[in-house]
């Protein structure tokens, strides 16, 4: 069969992986578009399962790490086959002429057999393989009832594994798993940042985290990461006032860098597509865009809104296809005055700046805004608007500017059961970090309406 495929399947495979074994950037977008089954020939599709094993492991995908993993007989292929792939460039061009050719190619040998057919039956069946190869073109498929059903009882016999963001009343609540998009919007100067890096910091310690900063330099984000992993002052940091006392607790508790699978990623000016498209070749599980409105079109729409709306889409699809966890950070229109009461209104879904469908496309939103709307050292509200797997609820985050960290404080709600008459009593602990969150005890929390008492989690 490797013989009789037609010349141009063969020229679209050896410029694929060619052009992964020369640009390793475009690793990602090939794995995530072709399966073995799309190479015909058999010696191509080694050679692409071989670069594929690579990749997912971590290693360097080039001739001689895939020669030496299928064997030095593929040798002579290889060479030809980097020979004959002089540049990358036009990469996802010969990938969408592999998939074509070889769909095409599949199609003609059943019109032969549909030809050839002896019977009805023969041929009823040649036609129902056609119309699913047909269909599958177009990425769509369909799940019985009765499928489906097998398959929740396989899911129930499983252990349930959610991410966690580290914000205790949110996590009780949320079915959050890789695959959602979650968007936190907040107010300029809120504080969206800051809690995006300690929930990044804190996410690193089981998923492989890039934040993709579009606004704020990668070295003062460093800073701000530092200040907030080892408790240090951040004005001390930035005036490169560190003494003595700040290089020991360094020293002491370095360890927490090497806990930390996050990576920083200086994306000023780029593009949705260019994201997500490094983002599947450093293989990222969960991906946080600071932040979406700035996020570069690659088609400018008429309209602003549009703009906004096709980059959260592209985010959204993005994290449902590759089962990538998306936290993409939004602003939200400024504080609205209630012309009745004199009081600023909290933010809702409706104030997520210049787009729609932002929300529409969210799987959980969150909203953060100050408790305070004048004094911007208050405690920030972290409020969950909409989550398609739970119940809606808020916490109370307190803030503290010069560490760099909010602290936990659950604000008795409906949402919220557990609730204790007096609040738990903290230790003596080494360092700050020492001390857990259900050891903070809580002071009350403001709201309109009268005072909360102290929630303790469990």
């Amino acid at each position: 069969m490797e013989n009789q495929l037609p010349k141009r399947i063969y020229d679209a495979a050896v410029a694929v992986i060619g052009s992964v074994m020369i640009d390793p950037s475009v690793s990602g977008d090939v794995f995530a578009a072709l399966r073995p089954s799309d190479f015909l020939a058999p010696t191509y599709r080694t050679i692409f399962e071989a670069e594929q094993q690579l990749f997912l492991v971590g290693k360097p995908v080039d001739p001689v790490a895939v020669s030496a993993l299928i064997g030095d007989e593929y040798r002579p292929v290889i060479m030809d086959v980097m020979d004959l792939t002089p540049t990358a460039a036009n990469c996802m061009e010969y990938v969408r002429l592999l998939k074509q050719e070889t769909r095409l190619h599949r199609l003609r040998l059943l019109g032969d057999k549909l030809a050839n057919a002896a019977t009805l039956d023969e041929a009823a069946s040649v036609l129902e393989q056609a119309g699913q190869l047909s269909a599958s073109s177009t990425g769509m498929t369909a799940l019985s009832l009765q499928d489906g059903f097998a398959r929740f009882c396989e899911r129930q016999n499983q252990k349930t594994e959610y991410i966690h963001f580290g914000v205790s009343g949110i996590d009780q609540l949320v079915y959050a798993e890789l695959g959602d998009y979650v968007l936190l919007g907040a107010r300029p100067s809120t504080g969206k940042t800051m809690l995006a890096l300690q929930l990044a910091a804190y996410l690193s310690q089981t998923y492989r985290v890039g934040f993709f900063s579009l606004e704020t330099k990668d070295d003062k984000l460093i800073d701000r990461s530092m200040a907030h992993l080892f408790g240090m002052s951040y004005s001390k940091i930035k005036r490169h006032a560190l003494d003595q006392s700040d290089w020991r607790m360094i020293a002491t508790q370095k360890g927490r860098l090497t806990q930390s699978n996050l990576e920083i990623i200086q994306a000023t000016g780029r593009t949705a597509e260019e994201i997500a498209s490094f983002a599947r070749y450093k293989r990222y599980q969960v991906v946080i865009v600071d932040y979406i409105q700035i996020v570069r079109t690659a088609h400018k729409g008429y309209s602003r809104e549009n703009d906004v709306a096709s980059i959260s889409n592209t985010l959204a699809n993005f994290a449902r296809d590759h089962k990538v966890l998306v936290l993409a950070l939004a602003q939200l229109t400024r504080d609205q005055e209630d012309q009745r009461s004199k009081t600023v209104r909290a933010p809702t879904l409706a104030s997520f700046r210049e787009s729609g469908a932002l929300e529409q496309d969210a799987d959980i939103a969150m909203l953060m805004y100050l408790s305070e709307p004048d004094n911007r050292a208050s405690d920030r509200v972290l409020r969950l608007a909409k989550n398609k797997e739970g119940q809606v609820g808020k916490v109370a985050l307190a803030f503290h500017g010069d560490r760099q960290t909010f602290t936990e404080r659950v604000i008795d709600d409906n949402t919220f059961r557990h609730v204790s008459d007096k609040p738990p009593e903290v230790g003596d602990p080494n360092t700050w970090q020492d001390v857990s969150l259900d050891q903070i005890p809580s002071p009350e929390f403001q709201k309109q309406g009268g005072k909360h008492a102290q929630t303790q989690r469990t």
